[in-house]
């Protein structure tokens, strides 16, 4: 049987993250994960289609140089702004004797979908219809899994309807055909990323998913098993760069390695570290300093701006005070330091940073598919092969990685030189060898296992904590000389 391997695309504004697992069946091993930079796209949306085609392709040819695969096909994200919600309901007349089915409820739902018609056809399209809760003659607010099976005369359901733009979602094919890839199934934003990192018992009791990317900041509540509310705001980490950029007066690249190595909230709980001065080279001498907690200050002032649009949309839903489980925190974003801190303060709920939870294991290249960053792809991957869509790659046809058509190639001639020069390097190998002084051992290197498990978002492993924003340091000094 030919293995089947699913591949999922990532489209950030900042990065690109692929995700490659091979599909046995109900259960998937990631066999790579890696992150390219992006260009060319911003908020999910293509913005510059050759840019961003160049930027696929880099991400894929890398793939594929490394797993030996051609890639073939792919599932990939809807853009996450702007997206508008409308409410519908559908309802049918039946014999009242038979048991409603499945494909009964898919024909209500399209019923709904068509009947909430986007304000302008022409430029919009209807992205996908969310079933709130069904009815019939004798019961209200049941979910899918109960009115499917019962004798009812009448059914009806209540539907949030999510439109989006053509235009966005035609950029996305032209990217693609640019790239010369074919770009498959494109999935809503938050329904993968909570696919990942929230547990189906947060879903039940109530949560706000806050994925805070490069670009946006989408809001995801969840209630009772079903997203009760979707809604995007179209900033995120990009100003926080933007702000350090314009207010210390460095480059683009310098403020976002600021950024990312000293980047913290709550300047007053940074302790020892808000004492830290930066100093800024150009070439031997100290262009400028900068203070660890003057740059938390600006980087506090925009998050507080951004944690305060998100709480907002999660009062605007209706269910801010039914989120049972707080508020799951993810995305590039949330790895700032005391971010969580700051969402706890400001809303008064539990808060946790939300990372792919255990539901897949790891063979291969799978560096960072643990941390927030990865939560879309990896989520992307999993909705994946819950709808059996795999078959996203082939063998090379240069039977590159093939060990046998190499054994193949060699002659009975070749064979007698190799045996000849096996011998003679083994009497090399008997000769007196001058003994060397030995050097310094060297700090041992920790290597990942051949096969792990992607730890629970339960706040014991964070991804990107504290202790890799300090390891950053060094960063900034290679490539900005700070």
């Amino acid at each position: 049987m030919e293995e089947q391997n699913i591949v999922s695309i990532d489209l950030g504004t900042s990065k690109i993250g692929l995700t490659i697992a091979r599909k046995d069946g109900r259960t998937a091993e990631v066999i790579y994960y890696g992150e390219t930079p992006s260009q060319g796209i911003a908020r999910g949306s293509v913005q510059n289609v050759r840019k961003a085609a160049k930027a696929i392709s880099e991400a894929i040819e890398l793939a594929e140089e490394t797993i030996h695969m051609k890639i073939t096909g792919a599932v990939v994200n809807m853009p996450k702004y702007p997206i508008t919600r409308k409410s519908s309901i559908a309802s049918m007349d039946r014999d009242g004797e038979s048991c409603v089915e499945e494909g009964e409820i898919d024909t209500l739902r399209q019923n709904a979908m068509d009947d909430c018609s986007p304000d302008d056809p022409e430029s919009e399209k209807t992205l996908i219809a969310i079933a709130q809760s069904y009815s019939d003659e004798d019961t209200f607010q049941m979910c899918e899994e109960d009115i499917v099976g019962r004798t009812s005369s009448r059914l009806e359901g209540c539907y949030d309807i999510y439109i989006g733009k053509k235009k966005s979602l035609a950029m996305i094919d032209q990217a693609f055909n640019e790239a010369g890839r074919n770009c498959g199934t494109k999935l809503f934003p938050a329904l993968s990323v909570s696919r990942s990192c929230l547990s189906e018992d947060e879903m039940n009791r109530g949560v706000a998913l806050v994925d805070m990317g490069a670009g946006a900041t989408s809001i995801s509540v969840w209630k009772d098993g079903i997203m009760r509310w979707y809604d995007s705001i179209p900033f995120g980490g990009n100003l926080v760069t933007k702000d350090i950029q314009e207010v210390c007066n460095v480059s683009e690249s310098l403020a976002e390695n600021l950024k990312k190595a000293y980047g913290a909230c709550l300047p007053d709980r940074l302790q020892n570290l808000s004492d830290k001065i930066i100093k800024i080279m150009e070439g031997n001498t100290v262009s400028k300093t900068l203070q660890v907690k003057y740059l938390s200050k600006i980087i506090t002032a925009r998050m507080i701006e951004i944690v305060d649009a998100a709480l907002y949309m999660i009062q605007e839903s209706g269910y801010a005070d039914k989120l049972n489980s707080g508020i799951v925190l993810t995305g590039g974003v949330s790895n700032c330091c005391n971010l969580k801190t700051l969402v706890r303060e400001r809303s008064g709920l539990n808060v946790r940073i939300g990372i792919p939870g255990p539901m897949f294991t790891c063979e291969g290249i799978c560096d960072g598919i643990s941390d927030q960053e990865a939560c879309a792809s990896v989520g992307m991957m999993l909705m994946a092969r819950d709808i059996n869509y795999a078959n996203c790659t082939t063998a090379m046809d240069s039977g590159k990685g093939d060990l046998s058509k190499l054994f193949d190639e060699i002659t009975p001639g070749q064979e007698a030189e190799a045996e000849a020069k096996e011998k003679t390097e083994t009497v090399q190998q008997q000769q007196p060898k001058t003994v060397e002084k030995p050097k310094a051992e060297e700090s041992p290197k920790t290597e990942n296992g051949s096969k792990s498990r992607a730890k629970d978002g339960d706040g014991k492993k964070k991804g990107r904590g504290f202790e890799k924003l300090l390891s950053l340091f060094d960063t900034i000094t290679e490539e900005e000389e700070v």
